[in-house]
């Protein structure tokens, strides 16, 4: 592919794109043509028709790279995945892992069939597949762990259902209500069969044999590769918030019971107080003479010691509440009133706080039980 542009005289160099083409890379050369020559070049093509006098404008340089090249250019959508080397598809895994691969090939070894003469020995053919690799799967993991949007409602649902192939719930089953820390795989399982199968006298079927004169069988070679992880900075970045709300409920919590103390221990006192409002006549001045009332004022004390959550050992200031009955010019006020929700509200937060806790705990035991399981079943399985 060729392509040309016009840049200002002062611009001395070619400027190189990368295209995805087939199986190549091409790399596209583009001189600078100065604008002025190329207006000379315009209005010679238009005049003269010889050919010597035409200014070459581009130049289309190709050069066929490796397979491998060409994948980590990003050119993912027209290679064929079965014609690639193990080092080839580990290539392709980190550029264009985004989708398992799966390959089933089809040949035909001994016996009558297209393109075989019946000389070939039967072989094993290798068809597999593949899951997305575990860096593909875990950078999906930690992009939506650190976006800066993130919480652990929006984390939680994200990884269940973008990954739900791609995590082992099974094994760790417990873990269904804690959203910090899974187990994730990647299988690759390669299934191995004989190209035929020889009728023996019309009663059963044997698979072919191989170049050692042998029986072939067919047998499944699997690997799983697993990561358990714990997103700790998501935890992390709960459990502080999960303190401050524990320590601010505790202080609301320490207020109301200075409050109920109050109300309970009898140490309610009452004041008459003076007030005047309103219009009770004039005096021989003619002055408006304000009425006089008196209303009550109630006062409570508290006398235990209660703390502030947001300061460790640190004591309330001592209660005293107050509250006016009684009044014609609108000086009443409401008395204090017991209430056992601000203790509701602090328990539950020290409950979200120590669940917190506790999923860190599972978070470490079941790390520690996936490794050992694994390590236990070293042939079976890789942890990563």
């Amino acid at each position: 592919m060729v392509f040309s542009q016009l840049l200002s005289p002062t611009i001395e160099k070619c400027f190189i794109r990368f295209e995805c083409y087939r199986n190549k890379v091409i790399a596209v050369e583009t001189p600078v043509v100065h604008t002025e020559l190329a207006e000379r070049t315009i209005i010679s093509e238009s005049i003269i028709s010889e050919p010597e006098t035409e200014i070459e404008t581009t130049s289309d340089i190709t050069e066929e790279v490796s397979i491998s090249d060409y994948i980590n250019e990003g050119c993912c959508t027209d290679v064929d995945t079965s014609q690639l080397s193990e080092a080839e598809l580990e290539v392709f895994e980190a550029n264009c892992g985004g989708e398992d691969i799966v390959d089933l090939k089809q040949e035909c070894g001994a016996g009558s069939c297209e393109g075989n003469n019946g000389t070939l020995p039967a072989k094993n053919v290798d068809s597999y597949v593949k899951q997305v690799s575990m860096k593909g799967t875990m950078d999906k993991v930690y992009k939506w762990e650190n976006s800066a949007s993130v919480n652990t409602a929006t984390y939680a649902q994200q990884t269940k259902e973008n990954l739900k192939y791609w995590r082992d719930d099974e094994f760790a089953s417990e873990l269904e209500s804690n959203p910090y820390c899974k187990i994730y795989t990647s299988e690759e399982n390669h299934m191995y069969y004989p190209t035929t199968t020889t009728a023996t006298s019309g009663r059963f079927f044997v698979f072919g044999k191989g170049e050692d004169g042998q029986y072939l069988q067919p047998y499944v070679d699997g690997k799983i590769y697993s990561t358990f992880h714990t997103a700790f900075e998501l935890w992390q970045k709960d459990y502080i918030k999960a303190i401050k709300t524990e320590k601010s409920a505790y202080t609301a919590w320490q207020k109301q019971e200075q409050i109920n103390e109050a109300l309970s221990n009898g140490s309610e006192t009452t004041t008459p107080v003076d007030e005047s409002c309103g219009d009770c006549g004039t005096d021989s001045n003619g002055n408006t003479i304000p009425c006089k009332y008196t209303y009550t004022q109630h006062t409570i004390v508290a006398y235990d010691t209660y703390y502030n959550g947001n300061y460790a050992g640190t004591p309330l200031p001592s209660y005293t509440g107050t509250w006016n009955t009684g009044s014609h010019c609108g000086n009443d006020t409401a008395k204090p009133t017991a209430s056992s929700s601000q203790a509701a509200a602090y328990q539950a937060a020290k409950a979200a706080r120590k669940e917190l806790e506790r999923q860190k705990t599972e978070c470490h035991t079941d790390a520690d039980a996936a490794v050992g399981h694994f390590t236990q079943h070293a042939g079976d399985g890789y942890l990563s």
